[in-house]
Parts: C-alpha cells; sequence; structure tokens
C-alpha cells in the first residue's frame, strides 16, 4: 500500500510567503518577445566551440535597435558581412558555443544570401531557381543579381 503525503500550509506560513507560480524561462531576452529584431553589426569574429566539438564558427557582435549588445551566428561559412551592416536577428544560436544565442538571417536587409545552397533554401535566403541552374554576379551600381534558369531576375540590394 502506497501512502501519499501531503504538506499542510500552517496560516503563518501563507502570511509569511504568498504562494507565487514559477516565472518562465526566455531563451532570447534580448529581443523583448519579438520574433525578429533589427540591429548594426560591431565585429565579425570566428570563435572556437566546447570541448568535444572542434570548429570555427563565424559569429558577429551586433548593437540592436533596443540597445543590447548581443552575439549571433552567421550561418553558412565564407560571408562577407563587415562592419556596420544592418540585420535581421533571431533567436537560435550555436549549442556548443557560449554565448552565442542568436542567429542573423540571410537575404534579408545587408546580409546576403547563400547562392550556392539548393537544400533548406529558406535558412539561407536563396530564391527558388525555376530552371536547373542559378547565376549571380555584382552590376555596375553595385547590386548582386540572381539569375534562375527560366530568366527570372531577382535583385538583392548592398
Amino acid at each position: 500500500m502506497r501512502f501519499v503525503y501531503f504538506i499542510v500550509v500552517t496560516l503563518q506560513q501563507l502570511k509569511q510567503n504568498v504562494r507565487c507560480s514559477s516565472r518562465s524561462h526566455c531563451w532570447s531576452p534580448a529581443l523583448l518577445n519579438c520574433p525578429q529584431v533589427r540591429g548594426r553589426c560591431l565585429r565579425n569574429l570566428i570563435v572556437t566551440p566546447r570541448k568535444p566539438n572542434s570548429a570555427k564558427r563565424g559569429v558577429s557582435k551586433v548593437k540592436l535597435v533596443n540597445g543590447k549588445c548581443v552575439i549571433a551566428k552567421v550561418s553558412a561559412g565564407g560571408d562577407k558581412l563587415h562592419r556596420h551592416a544592418t540585420v535581421l536577428i533571431r533567436g537560435a544560436g550555436y549549442k556548443d558555443t557560449p554565448n552565442v544565442g542568436y542567429s542573423v538571417i540571410r537575404g534579408v536587409l545587408e546580409c546576403l544570401p547563400c547562392f550556392n545552397k539548393t537544400r533548406r533554401r529558406s535558412r539561407y535566403g536563396v530564391k527558388k531557381s525555376s530552371g536547373g541552374f542559378m547565376f549571380s554576379s555584382i552590376n555596375d551600381l553595385g547590386f548582386v543579381i540572381f539569375v534562375g534558369g527560366m530568366g527570372g531576375v531577382v535583385n538583392y540590394g548592398i
């Protein structure tokens, strides 16, 4: 037979410490309950992960419009993200790298998409190619031109 014990609280205990619900944990406090926040890059860094993993992770220090500074990951290596670029960040980072809790959204504002990605394109801001090939170049005004297979042209401003 199993005994169930109930903790009986006295009136004096309730008077001293009022029962309150536990506070919920926020995984991305700098976003202030927003899905994405705009910010400006201060520095671009390369950091290494914790003990079992070994790699070089590209991260960027971003000052948000709400005044907070965070460290955000820049997905896909070889990125040409420069200082003072305006970026949009969301709340997901590297689990094995300390203090990196946010990530830069590619293909929005001044962060260019990763043109060589054909799978998981939404993560890297790549438009769907209507034909079989993708081609990108920079015109004389400084815009990156992305041409799909059927001749659809999309401009990404720098």
